[in-house]
């Protein structure tokens, strides 16, 4: 073979390499097993301004050689590395040394990509499973959903004067439509107000202690604003008359919706 051919042999495997048409063997890489103290470090700094040291025009580069002239691609590669490590184990627990960490919120949508609208410190989720015949939706343990979770409660009673709250989540303020006869109106929208579900239960009644209190739930509506409005009766067993509540004796109110 001519040194002319072996030349043109040369330049042409040359060129099929740097192309990617004849691969490299793996023997020419380097293994890097990424330490979990990098991992760490990368969790814990400030992931848009921490250091990432990327090639210059002008320079010639190289794999690990820093010396002068030279721009090193290993360098930020490994940073890399470390940042994608410590984000797969924050999250999954599984590597020794790196801290498991918090989110901020969660938003689950069913869709992915858009942007979350969870309140810092919440998870919400889009996902369904009531319905309005049976059998409903066959439901695993353990799995949330939106409409398994209380749209609204409250705990209050009728003071004499004023409704008073004395807690409640997402809910509107407390009417006394006359004796014993209340409303709750949950303070989101819900997609059908009047299949929600309400329950209520009362503290005991001191003049009626005997037979307890006993509380129903008189109808639920739509207050004309998507809102879930519940309408409970407060009643003395012995006579079948409503009570007013107080605060030895306040209603509790648990309303379920879509």
């Amino acid at each position: 073979m001519t040194a002319k051919r072996v030349i043109s042999l040369c330049i042409l495997t040359g060129f099929l390499l740097a192309c990617g048409i004849i691969e490299a063997s793996d023997g020419d890489l380097q293994q890097y097993n990424r330490p979990a103290a990098n991992a760490e470090a990368a969790n814990a700094a400030n992931a848009l301004t921490s250091a990432l040291l990327l090639p210059t025009d002008g320079k010639l580069i190289s794999a690990d050689s820093n010396s002068a002239g030279k721009a090193p691609v290993n360098r930020s590669l490994k940073q890399l590395a470390d940042a994608i490590s410590g984000v797969r184990c924050m999250f999954t627990g599984e590597c020794g040394s790196v801290n498991q960490r918090t989110a901020k919120s969660l938003h689950v949508d069913g869709t992915g990509g858009q942007t979350a609208s969870a309140p810092s410190g919440t998870i919400q989720v889009s996902g369904t499973a009531s319905g309005t015949s049976a059998p409903t939706s066959s439901v695993t343990g353990g799995v949330l959903y939106r409409d398994a979770v209380p749209l609204c409660w409250a705990r209050g009673y009728w003071d004499g004067a004023a409704m008073v709250l004395q807690r409640g989540y997402n809910v509107r303020p407390l009417v006394r439509n006359s004796q014993g006869d209340y409303t709750i109106t949950c303070n989101s929208t819900s997609a059908s107000p009047t299949t929600a579900m309400a329950q209520v239960t009362l503290g005991p009644n001191p003049s009626v202690v005997a037979h307890g209190f006993v509380g129903n739930v008189l109808q639920i509506t739509n207050d004309g604003s998507s809102r879930v409005a519940v309408e409970i009766n407060t009643i003395d067993p012995n006579g079948g008359t409503l009570l007013d509540t107080s605060a030895i004796s306040p209603f509790y109110v648990l309303v379920m919706a879509n």
